[in-house]
């Protein structure tokens, strides 16, 4: 009887840590390899890695609010050196940030994770294979497609043929 309740009470108890095991396994995979695409659509994009400033560490963002979903994205948020100094000056003229607040302190401008001028890289776990990064312009906390201001207002803009895909992936105005 003893040996039944045990077993009663073990087997969810293992179902569960094999569960755990195995998502963190398959997550661990999947965002070593979108980590890969990601650095190979820098390289692509002939952004030096010297450059390259990461503000958020590589992050899985859900696609579904299903617990169990398998589906999700991977999300890489940068800036680079010129960027970064650009905003700096900028923010330093302006006495504001780009989003229109105050500038918190002095000490604020000196750490590059608060840079407003943001490449947002993403892939999503189930196009890996596919190597479909998606690219957003984000200019004090608001992305941007408008081709004109991403030229003047960015360090880098993407060659063309990664600027023609994205600009077809962009919605229509």
């Amino acid at each position: 009887m003893k040996k039944t309740i045990i077993t009663i009470v073990a087997i969810p108890i293992l179902a569960l840590i094999l569960f755990g095991v195995i998502y963190q396994l398959r997550s661990s995979s999947v965002n070593n390899k979108a980590e890969t695409e990601l650095n190979l659509f820098l390289e692509e994009w002939k952004i030096p890695k010297e450059e390259v400033i990461d503000i958020t560490k590589t992050d899985q963002k859900f696609l579904s609010e299903s617990f169990l979903s398998w589906d999700f994205s991977v999300v890489k948020n940068i800036t680079t050196q010129k960027d970064y100094e650009s905003w700096k000056t900028i923010v330093q003229q302006e006495g504001k940030l780009l989003n229109g607040e105050n500038l918190p302190n002095k000490n604020y401008l000196e750490d590059s994770k608060n840079c407003e001028i943001v490449y947002n890289l993403s892939i999503s776990s189930k196009d890996t294979s596919s190597k479909e990064v998606t690219l957003h312009f984000n200019w004090g906390g608001n992305s941007t497609s408008d081709e004109e201001f991403i030229k003047e207002h960015f360090a880098y803009f993407p060659p063309a043929d990664i600027y023609e895909k994205w600009k077809a992936s962009q919605p229509k105005k």
